[in-house]
């Protein structure tokens, strides 16, 4: 959408390499987001990956693609969560928050039957059309406000401190 500029800005981390040339990111980050993998603790050897197409995952795609670890690529994360919540994959590549949503959403807990594993934690940004009518507008806009509140997280804003 944003390559088609039917967005004036969206949040994302700054490695999607499909984005890159379409946008300039705001000065300060926005929120961090952690990187997990989710598989079964009873299948020794990973063999399959649920994860969403064409999501690199900050390079980790690559490293399980190294390992002849399967993807199994679906369109969107709720679907790549069914698939291993199904047990169709051995293992599932998510972010934290979309799968701490659908578990509770679902009231589904993981139990001890699923190991969980931190592979990173990245800071998102605020990724600005540069193709938007309101391209400078938004970038200065928001750069400006962060600096003005001190903020060193977009998220912080309005949280008590």
């Amino acid at each position: 959408m944003i390559e088609n500029n039917e967005l004036d800005f969206t949040i994302n981390i700054k490695s999607t390499s499909a984005l890159a040339p379409h946008v300039e990111f705001t000065n300060k980050p926005f929120r961090k987001i952690i990187l997990n993998i989710y598989r079964y603790k009873e299948i020794p050897v990973i063999g399959s990956i649920a994860a969403v197409r064409g999501f690199d995952y900050n390079g980790f795609r690559q490293v399980y693609l190294n390992k002849d670890v399967e993807f199994l690529d679906l369109p969107n994360t709720i679907s790549a969560i069914q698939m291993f919540a199904r047990k169709r994959s051995d293992a599932l590549l998510s972010y934290q928050t979309p799968m701490e949503y659908y578990l509770a959403l679902k009231n589904i807990e993981l139990g001890d039957s699923v190991v969980v594993e931190t592979l990173l934690t990245l800071d998102t940004f605020y990724a600005i059309n540069k193709n938007s009518p309101y391209f400078e507008m938004l970038k200065s806009s928001l750069d400006d406000f962060a600096q003005k509140e001190k903020l060193n997280y977009f998220i912080e804003f309005g949280i008590e401190k």
